[in-house]
Protein backbone atom coordinates (compact mmCIF):
# COMPACT_ATOMS: atom_id res chain seq x y z
CA UNK A 1 0.00 0.00 0.00
CA UNK A 2 1.25 3.46 -0.87
CA UNK A 3 -0.17 6.99 -0.82
CA UNK A 4 0.22 8.71 -4.19
CA UNK A 5 -0.52 12.43 -4.16
CA UNK A 6 -0.86 14.84 -7.07
CA UNK A 7 -0.99 18.65 -7.40
CA UNK A 8 -4.26 19.47 -9.17
CA UNK A 9 -6.60 22.36 -10.10
CA UNK A 10 -3.60 24.14 -11.65
CA UNK A 11 -5.13 24.71 -15.08
CA UNK A 12 -4.53 21.28 -16.57
CA UNK A 13 -7.30 19.53 -18.49
CA UNK A 14 -6.74 16.01 -17.15
CA UNK A 15 -7.79 16.32 -13.51
CA UNK A 16 -10.93 14.23 -13.92
CA UNK A 17 -8.93 11.45 -15.60
CA UNK A 18 -6.13 11.57 -13.02
CA UNK A 19 -8.32 11.46 -9.90
CA UNK A 20 -9.26 7.73 -10.09
CA UNK A 21 -5.57 6.78 -10.09
CA UNK A 22 -4.33 8.67 -6.99
CA UNK A 23 -5.13 8.61 -3.28
CA UNK A 24 -4.47 12.23 -2.24
CA UNK A 25 -4.85 15.51 -4.12
CA UNK A 26 -3.32 18.91 -3.40
CA UNK A 27 -5.70 21.60 -4.64
CA UNK A 28 -4.35 24.95 -5.86
CA UNK A 29 -6.33 27.56 -3.96
CA UNK A 30 -5.67 31.02 -5.34
CA UNK A 31 -2.01 31.71 -4.55
CA UNK A 32 -0.27 30.46 -7.69
CA UNK A 33 -3.44 29.45 -9.54
CA UNK A 34 -7.17 29.04 -9.07
CA UNK A 35 -10.23 30.54 -7.44
CA UNK A 36 -13.31 29.35 -5.56
CA UNK A 37 -14.78 27.87 -8.73
CA UNK A 38 -11.74 25.74 -9.55
CA UNK A 39 -11.40 24.66 -5.91
CA UNK A 40 -15.05 23.61 -5.80
CA UNK A 41 -14.73 21.59 -8.99
CA UNK A 42 -11.62 19.78 -7.71
CA UNK A 43 -13.23 18.98 -4.36
CA UNK A 44 -16.21 17.47 -6.14
CA UNK A 45 -13.92 15.34 -8.35
CA UNK A 46 -12.05 14.17 -5.25
CA UNK A 47 -15.24 13.33 -3.38
CA UNK A 48 -16.53 11.30 -6.32
CA UNK A 49 -13.29 9.28 -6.44
CA UNK A 50 -12.80 9.01 -2.64
CA UNK A 51 -9.49 10.84 -2.80
CA UNK A 52 -8.06 12.56 0.30
CA UNK A 53 -8.34 16.33 -0.07
CA UNK A 54 -5.63 18.85 0.73
CA UNK A 55 -4.92 22.53 0.21
CA UNK A 56 -1.91 23.56 -1.89
CA UNK A 57 -1.16 27.16 -0.80
CA UNK A 58 1.72 29.20 -2.15
CA UNK A 59 3.19 32.64 -2.24
CA UNK A 60 0.46 34.90 -3.70
CA UNK A 61 2.15 35.13 -7.09
CA UNK A 62 0.11 34.20 -10.17
CA UNK A 63 2.72 35.81 -12.44
CA UNK A 64 5.47 33.32 -11.55
CA UNK A 65 3.15 30.40 -10.66
CA UNK A 66 4.45 30.52 -7.10
CA UNK A 67 7.87 29.28 -8.18
CA UNK A 68 9.85 32.29 -6.94
CA UNK A 69 10.34 33.56 -3.42
CA UNK A 70 8.77 37.01 -3.29
CA UNK A 71 9.23 40.03 -1.02
CA UNK A 72 6.13 40.12 1.17
CA UNK A 73 5.49 41.08 4.78
CA UNK A 74 4.94 38.33 7.33
CA UNK A 75 1.39 39.48 8.03
CA UNK A 76 0.40 39.67 4.37
CA UNK A 77 1.78 36.21 3.76
CA UNK A 78 -0.07 34.81 6.78
CA UNK A 79 -3.32 36.42 5.67
CA UNK A 80 -2.94 35.05 2.15
CA UNK A 81 -2.11 31.52 3.32
CA UNK A 82 -5.08 31.45 5.70
CA UNK A 83 -7.40 32.67 2.96
CA UNK A 84 -6.12 30.08 0.48
CA UNK A 85 -6.44 27.19 2.91
CA UNK A 86 -9.87 28.36 4.02
CA UNK A 87 -11.09 28.19 0.41
CA UNK A 88 -10.53 24.43 0.47
CA UNK A 89 -11.85 23.95 4.01
CA UNK A 90 -15.05 25.82 3.14
CA UNK A 91 -15.56 23.75 -0.02
CA UNK A 92 -15.03 20.53 1.93
CA UNK A 93 -17.62 21.60 4.48
CA UNK A 94 -20.06 22.55 1.72
CA UNK A 95 -19.63 19.16 0.04
CA UNK A 96 -19.69 17.20 3.31
CA UNK A 97 -16.24 15.67 2.87
CA UNK A 98 -13.17 15.58 5.11
CA UNK A 99 -10.33 18.07 4.79
CA UNK A 100 -7.19 15.96 5.19
CA UNK A 101 -3.92 17.80 4.57
CA UNK A 102 -1.88 20.83 3.53
CA UNK A 103 1.07 20.88 1.18
CA UNK A 104 2.87 24.12 0.43
CA UNK A 105 3.60 24.82 -3.23
CA UNK A 106 6.74 25.63 -5.18
CA UNK A 107 9.08 28.23 -3.75
CA UNK A 108 7.23 28.25 -0.42
CA UNK A 109 7.68 24.49 -0.02
CA UNK A 110 11.36 24.65 -0.93
CA UNK A 111 12.14 27.70 1.22
CA UNK A 112 10.96 25.92 4.37
CA UNK A 113 13.93 23.58 4.05
CA UNK A 114 16.15 26.32 5.50
CA UNK A 115 14.14 29.46 6.31
CA UNK A 116 13.33 29.40 10.04
CA UNK A 117 11.26 32.59 9.94
CA UNK A 118 9.10 31.25 7.13
CA UNK A 119 8.57 28.00 9.03
CA UNK A 120 7.41 30.00 12.05
CA UNK A 121 4.91 31.92 9.90
CA UNK A 122 3.57 28.74 8.33
CA UNK A 123 3.31 27.02 11.70
CA UNK A 124 1.33 29.95 13.12
CA UNK A 125 -1.09 29.59 10.21
CA UNK A 126 -1.48 25.88 10.98
CA UNK A 127 -2.15 26.62 14.64
CA UNK A 128 -4.79 29.21 13.79
CA UNK A 129 -6.63 26.69 11.64
CA UNK A 130 -7.04 24.74 14.90
CA UNK A 131 -7.86 21.38 13.30
CA UNK A 132 -6.23 17.97 13.31
CA UNK A 133 -4.31 18.03 10.09
CA UNK A 134 -1.60 16.28 8.11
CA UNK A 135 1.14 18.42 6.56
CA UNK A 136 3.22 17.12 3.64
CA UNK A 137 6.89 18.14 3.93
CA UNK A 138 10.22 17.29 2.32
CA UNK A 139 12.78 15.22 4.26
CA UNK A 140 14.85 18.40 4.71
CA UNK A 141 12.02 20.65 5.92
CA UNK A 142 12.73 22.59 9.11
CA UNK A 143 8.97 22.87 9.64
CA UNK A 144 9.07 19.42 11.26
CA UNK A 145 10.76 20.96 14.31
CA UNK A 146 7.52 22.80 15.14
CA UNK A 147 5.35 20.44 17.17
CA UNK A 148 1.64 20.41 17.95
CA UNK A 149 -0.74 17.62 19.00
CA UNK A 150 -3.00 18.71 16.13
CA UNK A 151 -0.32 18.44 13.43
CA UNK A 152 1.11 15.29 11.90
CA UNK A 153 3.92 15.54 9.36
CA UNK A 154 4.11 13.18 6.39
CA UNK A 155 7.47 12.94 4.67
CA UNK A 156 7.02 13.33 0.94
CA UNK A 157 9.04 11.82 -1.87
CA UNK A 158 8.82 12.65 -5.56
CA UNK A 159 8.38 9.82 -8.02
CA UNK A 160 8.99 11.89 -11.14
CA UNK A 161 11.82 14.21 -10.03
CA UNK A 162 15.51 13.42 -9.67
CA UNK A 163 17.52 14.04 -6.50
CA UNK A 164 20.93 15.48 -5.68
CA UNK A 165 23.25 14.06 -3.02
CA UNK A 166 22.04 16.59 -0.41
CA UNK A 167 18.43 15.34 -0.88
CA UNK A 168 17.47 18.46 -2.82
CA UNK A 169 15.53 18.09 -6.06
CA UNK A 170 17.42 18.69 -9.30
CA UNK A 171 16.60 22.18 -10.54
CA UNK A 172 13.83 22.23 -13.15
CA UNK A 173 16.13 24.19 -15.43
CA UNK A 174 18.38 21.12 -15.73
CA UNK A 175 17.71 18.62 -18.52
CA UNK A 176 17.61 15.66 -16.15
CA UNK A 177 15.28 17.18 -13.55
CA UNK A 178 12.26 15.12 -14.61
CA UNK A 179 11.67 11.40 -15.03
CA UNK A 180 9.30 10.94 -17.96
CA UNK A 181 9.50 7.21 -18.68
CA UNK A 182 6.79 5.38 -16.67
CA UNK A 183 9.18 2.50 -15.95
CA UNK A 184 11.78 4.88 -14.47
CA UNK A 185 9.15 6.52 -12.28
CA UNK A 186 7.97 3.12 -11.02
CA UNK A 187 11.53 2.09 -10.19
CA UNK A 188 12.08 5.29 -8.22
CA UNK A 189 8.84 4.81 -6.30
CA UNK A 190 9.74 1.20 -5.50
CA UNK A 191 13.09 2.37 -4.15
CA UNK A 192 11.33 4.98 -2.01
CA UNK A 193 8.97 2.31 -0.73
CA UNK A 194 12.10 0.48 0.44
CA UNK A 195 13.08 3.68 2.31
CA UNK A 196 15.76 4.71 -0.14
CA UNK A 197 16.55 7.64 -2.42
CA UNK A 198 18.91 7.00 -5.31
CA UNK A 199 20.53 10.25 -6.37
CA UNK A 200 21.75 11.37 -9.78
CA UNK A 201 25.22 10.19 -8.74
CA UNK A 202 23.84 6.75 -7.80
CA UNK A 203 24.28 7.45 -4.10
CA UNK A 204 21.77 5.50 -2.00
CA UNK A 205 20.40 7.45 0.96
CA UNK A 206 18.15 5.84 3.59
CA UNK A 207 14.90 7.75 3.99
CA UNK A 208 11.37 6.76 4.97
CA UNK A 209 8.39 8.22 3.12
CA UNK A 210 4.70 8.56 3.97
CA UNK A 211 3.48 9.83 0.60
CA UNK A 212 4.89 10.14 -2.92
CA UNK A 213 4.06 12.93 -5.36
CA UNK A 214 3.46 12.65 -9.09
CA UNK A 215 3.05 15.93 -10.96
CA UNK A 216 0.08 16.56 -13.22
CA UNK A 217 1.93 19.00 -15.49
CA UNK A 218 4.52 16.57 -16.84
CA UNK A 219 3.82 16.22 -20.61
CA UNK A 220 2.84 12.55 -20.29
CA UNK A 221 1.55 12.78 -16.71
CA UNK A 222 -1.63 10.78 -17.32
CA UNK A 223 0.32 7.93 -18.95
CA UNK A 224 2.72 7.84 -15.98
CA UNK A 225 -0.01 7.96 -13.34
CA UNK A 226 -2.08 5.23 -14.99
CA UNK A 227 1.03 3.04 -15.28
CA UNK A 228 1.87 3.53 -11.60
CA UNK A 229 -1.68 2.79 -10.42
CA UNK A 230 -1.77 -0.38 -12.51
CA UNK A 231 1.47 -1.64 -10.95
CA UNK A 232 1.03 -0.58 -7.32
CA UNK A 233 -1.75 -0.80 -4.76
CA UNK A 234 -2.75 2.78 -3.98
CA UNK A 235 -4.31 3.59 -0.59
Amino acid sequence: MIDINCDLAEGGNQDAEIMPHISSCNIACGGHFGNMSTVEKAVQFAKKNKVKIGAHPSYPDFKNFGRRKINISSQKLKDSLKEQIQFVINSCQKNNVNFHHIKAHGALYNAMENDEKLCQIFFEVLQEINKKIVVFVSPKSKLRAYKSPLIKYWIEGFGDRTYQDDLSLTLRSENDALLTKPEDVLNQILAQKRACIITQNDLKIAQNFDTICLHSDTPNALEIIKYISSNLKIN
